[in-house]
């Protein structure tokens, strides 16, 4: 069943990997993250795609949403809402991201305009809902 459901959302499944790190790197990283009002993940995601040209930020931004939304569905299965719910979070805010650079060519960079670029898009829906 998990299968069928991450064939229908266009998901292919990734391996994913750990990395150990001394734990002074892991707290200067998670102190940075909460700084930047950014999740743990989000904080990591926007460190590796800084360097990026947009086009390919957006790209990149595209097909983690997608790999976030597959782990989502394996969380799900394993019973974890929590984590679930927060990697459907990441995978939405990364959507949004792409949205904004892709239309805009704006990087949005912290929580506080990626709230502000929400509220916009849903009092402006015709930028961005269309009927298919």
């Amino acid at each position: 069943m998990c299968n069928i459901l991450l064939g229908w959302l266009g998901l292919v499944k990734v391996p994913s990997i750990s990395v150990k790190l001394p734990r002074s790197i892991v707290e200067r990283i998670k102190r940075d993250a909460k700084r930047a009002g950014l999740s743990l993940e989000e904080y990591i995601i926007e460190l590796i795609f800084q360097s990026l040209d947009p086009d390919e930020r957006i790209l990149e931004y595209v097909d983690v949403a997608k790999d976030l939304l597959e782990q989502a569905v394996e969380e799900l299965w394993k019973g974890d809402v929590g984590q679930a719910t927060e990697k459907v979070w990441v995978a939405a805010a990364l959507a949004v991201k792409a949205y904004a650079e892709w239309k805009e060519r704006r990087r949005l960079t912290s929580h506080g305009e990626l709230w502000e670029y929400m509220r916009r898009m849903v009092k402006e829906p015709e930028l961005w809902v269309r009927e298919v």
